[in-house]
């Protein structure tokens, strides 16, 4: 949660003007393979979602390794989650310069691909 306060100065910072390239009331134009891959990411997350669901609701199974949801989260928490993380996700990439987009979306891409695999590597399956 310490994050937290430092998301919310630069989110301030960008849209007063500080960072003279990011800017929230005036931001790039997404390409059509940034929106394309803006998708998978999204996609992807859903399937995280899906994943860490099923870990809620067998807490006897498994455990979560994710320090904000902690080792036995209600499938609320879980859905309250990924929400939100969807959606600071689409808003960080889109107040970002159209240039730095790739960097920030093959990171969220290289993320999301190692929790996904570590869950299908435990047998935790996708269950809504």
């Amino acid at each position: 949660m310490k994050i937290i306060p430092l998301i919310l100065l630069f989110l301030c910072m960008a849209g007063n003007g500080y960072c003279e390239e990011w800017s929230l009331t005036n931001p790039d134009r997404w390409t059509t393979n940034q929106k394309i891959t803006q998708a998978v990411i999204i996609g992807m997350q859903v399937v995280d979602w899906g994943q860490t669901r099923n870990i809620a609701g067998h807490p006897n199974d498994w455990h979560e390794i994710n320090p904000i949801l902690g080792a036995h989260p209600s499938k609320s928490k879980v859905d309250m989650f990924f929400i939100s993380g969807i959606l600071l996700r689409i808003g960080l990439v889109h107040i970002v310069p159209s240039k730095y987009r790739p960097y920030i979306q093959m990171f969220q891409i290289g993320g999301s691909a190692f929790c996904i695999n570590k869950n299908i590597n435990t047998g935790i399956q996708i269950k809504f």
